[in-house]
C-alpha cells in the first residue's frame, strides 16, 4: 500500500496515455513528411536525383575531407612520463606518441631530438659556433657556471646571430659585472648560445667543441626547447626528450657536475600580454586569439612540469623556473585583476626577455 497509494494507478495511467499521444503525433508528422517526399520524387524524378547527388557529395566531403590540409588539434598531453629515465638508451628507445604538437607525425618540421644536427646552411651559424668554441677553450680553470642554449643565452653576449641586439652593450655589461670576478661578479661564467637553435642543434655543439675537456664548471645551465616547440611545432614529449637527452650527455661527459634545467618561458601574442582571453576588444586581439603562440602556454606548462619531476628524482639535476618573474597583473589602488599578464617592461615582444 505504501508503494501504491490511492490514486497512484490512475495517475500512472494518465501519464502513460500522455506519452503515447506524444509519440503518436511525432509518428504522424514523420509519415506526412515521408509522403510529401515520395510525391515530390514521383513528380520531379530528375530534380530529386540531382539534389540527392549534391547532398551525397557534401556529406562525403564533410566526413572524409573536412580536415584535409590542416592539422587536427590534439590536446596537450604526455603519453609517457620520464621521471624514471636513467640513461641515453632509455631516451633512444622512447616510444613517442606523436611528434607534432597538433597531432600526428607528418605536419611539422620536428627534428629527432636524440640525433645531433648542425645548421651550416643558416647565415652566421657556423661563425657563431666557432666563436663559442673559442670562448669555451679560453675559459678560466676556476669557472663556476656555463650557460648553454639558444637566442635567450646568446643575448647575454649582446648579439643576435652575428648582429648586435638592441641594448646589447647594457646587457653585456650587466652579464660581465655579474659573472666575471675581475669585473665585480661573485662567480665566473660564460654564455654559449646561438639564435634559433633547437635541442638537436645544441647536442651537435656539445659533441663538437663547445664542451671541451678543459671546461669543467661546477654548474651547467641549460635553457633550450622554445624553437623545437614554436618553430618546429614539436610535441611536448619530443621537447622533453630533447632536453633530457642534453642533460644526460652533459652528465656523461662531466660526471659529478650540477646540471640546471631552466623551464621554458611563457608567451603571448595578445596586445596586453595576457595568456588567454575569453573575448577580445580589437581585431588585433581577435587575430591573436587564433595565433598559434597563444596555444603554446598549456604545452609549456606540461613540459616544465615534466622537467621539474625529472630533476626531483635525479641527483645533481636541478630545475629552475623563472616564469613568475615575468608575470604581473592589471589594476590600481582600487582593483587588482587576478589574471596574469606578461610584463611588457621585461618582455617587450611577450616572447623574449
Amino acid at each position: 500500500e505504501m508503494l501504491n497509494p490511492p490514486g497512484g494507478a490512475s495517475a500512472s495511467s494518465s501519464s502513460s496515455s500522455g506519452k503515447a499521444c506524444g509519440a503518436s503525433e511525432i509518428s504522424q508528422t514523420i509519415d506526412r513528411y515521408l509522403t510529401l517526399a515520395r510525391l515530390y520524387m514521383e513528380l520531379y524524378p530528375r530534380a530529386t536525383k540531382i539534389i540527392g547527388a549534391l547532398f551525397g557529395i557534401l556529406m562525403f566531403k564533410w566526413i572524409f575531407l573536412r580536415h584535409r590540409g590542416q592539422s587536427v588539434y590534439v590536446p596537450p598531453h604526455l603519453a609517457r612520463h620520464y621521471g624514471s629515465v636513467q640513461s641515453y638508451y632509455d631516451l633512444q628507445i622512447a616510444k613517442i606518441d606523436h611528434w607534432c604538437l597538433m597531432g600526428g607525425d607528418d605536419d611539422c618540421v620536428c627534428d629527432d631530438p636524440t640525433e645531433e644536427l648542425s645548421r651550416p646552411e643558416v647565415s652566421g651559424w657556423t661563425s657563431v659556433f666557432e666563436q663559442n668554441k673559442r670562448v669555451a677553450a679560453a675559459a678560466p680553470r676556476d669557472i663556476d657556471v656555463v650557460f648553454l642554449g639558444d637566442e635567450f643565452t646568446q643575448a647575454w653576449t649582446g648579439m643576435k646571430m652575428t648582429k648586435p641586439v638592441v641594448g646589447g652593450t647594457m646587457i653585456t655589461t650587466f652579464f660581465n659585472q655579474t659573472f666575471q670576478k675581475d669585473k665585480g661578479g661573485t662567480v665566473n661564467g660564460i654564455a654559449l648560445g646561438i639564435y634559433g637553435d633547437t635541442t638537436a642543434n645544441l647536442l651537435f655543439r656539445i659533441n663538437h667543441g663547445e664542451v671541451p675537456d678543459t671546461l669543467n664548471p661546477k654548474v651547467w645551465w641549460i635553457l633550450i626547447g622554445a624553437n623545437d616547440l614554436v618553430r618546429g611545432q614539436c610535441s611536448e614529449e619530443a621537447v622533453v626528450v630533447g632536453i633530457l637527452r642534453l642533460a644526460d650527455e652533459i652528465a656523461m661527459k662531466k660526471p659529478g657536475s650540477i646540471v640546471v634545467i631552466q623551464g621554458l618561458l611563457p608567451r603571448s601574442s595578445f596586445s596586453d600580454g595576457a595568456l588567454s582571453h575569453s573575448h577580445s576588444k580589437s581585431t588585433v586581439d581577435a587575430r591573436a586569439r587564433r595565433n598559434i603562440t597563444n596555444r603554446m602556454n598549456t604545452p609549456i606548462k606540461a613540459i616544465n612540469t615534466e622537467l621539474e619531476n625529472f630533476c626531483a628524482q635525479h641527483e645533481h639535476m636541478v630545475y629552475f623556473d623563472t616564469s613568475s618573474l615575468f608575470f604581473g597583473s592589471l589594476g590600481n589602488e582600487h582593483f587588482q585583476s587576478s589574471q596574469k599578464i606578461i610584463l611588457k617592461e621585461l618582455m617587450p615582444d611577450f616572447a623574449h626577455p
